[in-house]
């Protein structure tokens, strides 16, 4: 479950990476709204400083970076990749398991179809 927190973290933190004068409104309203939610806001008070600690010793700014996540649903892993702006490489930061994994792959086109 904490891996899981720490990737809504991570994932929330990427939002922050690219803020401009235009988007800044848009974004403060994004973090406001998502930190009403009890989950996000644990999330966020427990977490914010270790994956801040995590993206800096892969060489990341925390303050400004670019994120990239995939997901393999047959080998049920998702990896978290992060950047600086000024890079040209990604870093692997961390393979997270899923928690579950039901039905084939495919579209996905109503709540709870196998």
């Amino acid at each position: 479950m904490r891996k899981s927190l720490v990737l809504i973290v991570l994932l929330a933190l990427g939002f922050n990476s690219d803020i401009d004068a235009k988007s800044e409104i848009s974004f403060v309203g994004f973090r406001a709204e998502q930190l009403e939610f009890p989950r996000v806001k644990e999330a966020f008070e427990n977490n914010e400083v270790d994956v801040k600690t995590k993206l800096r010793l892969a060489g990341i700014q925390p303050e400004r970076f670019d994120l990239y996540v995939r997901a393999f649903k047959k080998e049920e892993s998702v990896e978290v990749w992060a950047k600086n702006r000024t890079d040209n490489m990604y870093t692997l930061i961390e393979t997270y398991p899923f928690c579950s994994n039901v039905g084939d792959p495919g579209p996905k086109r109503q709540q709870g179809d196998n």
